[in-house]
């Protein structure tokens, strides 16, 4: 797992007055709480902050007043028309705890069956999982390479170590359907192998 992070600074008023100057000066109100720790009002940059939205980390580190620790954003609150955040709840991380977190897939390669003129389908983008904070993978990886036309993609046909995922195991991740253009390959690749199979068991003139 890699490591990002995020610096915080303590605001020690809160209030509606208080947040929105905050917000007008690129700021956006948080609060750090969990682990039999304090809650603790902050605020972290928003440039930041929506880097931090936009990239795949589950688990991230915040530094406040010298001091790191590892957290996951539990909730954003966001403004109904602006799409602005607003507020951020950051829940701490115990090193030797495990945590139930959400995890993007990483769909990676060009399918066979796609090279043929099939339809790759993907049903799921991300994976629920109970983990170490240590052993969280910031991606899951699915190889679709090798994935013929008709062929299906389950979340219990994933390998994953130290880590234990709580979706179904029948839930399909992806899969390649067949379309017109690739019944019409394969059917044309069938008739050239008939063809040759025929010529080959020609018997011989003379």
């Amino acid at each position: 797992m890699s490591e990002v992070i995020i610096s915080a600074q303590k605001r020690e008023t809160a209030g509606t007055s208080i947040s929105r100057s905050l917000r007008r000066n690129g700021r956006v109100p948080a609060v750090v709480y969990g682990a039999n720790n304090d809650a603790v009002a902050v605020s972290v940059d928003r440039l930041e902050l929506g880097r931090l939205l936009r990239s795949d980390f589950s688990v991230i580190t915040i530094e406040l007043d010298g001091k790191k620790e590892q957290a996951v954003i539990k909730e954003v609150q966001v403004h109904p028309v602006r799409s602005d955040v607003l507020h951020v709840d950051f829940m701490r991380v115990a090193a030797g705890s495990e945590i139930k977190v959400t995890v993007p897939i990483n769909y990676t390669g060009e399918s066979a069956g796609v090279k043929l003129g099939g339809l790759l389908s993907i049903m799921k983008n991300e994976l629920t999982m109970q983990v170490l904070p240590k052993n969280m993978p910031d991606t899951i990886e699915v190889d679709i390479t090798d994935m013929e036309i008709g062929d299906v993609v389950r979340v219990g046909d994933l390998d994953l170590k130290d880590v234990t995922i709580l979706d179904d195991p029948a839930v399909m991740l992806c899969q390649v359907h067949v379309t017109r253009k690739a019944a019409e390959t394969l059917s044309e690749e069938e008739e050239e192998a008939a063809a040759e199979a025929e010529d080959g068991e020609a018997p011989e003139e003379g």
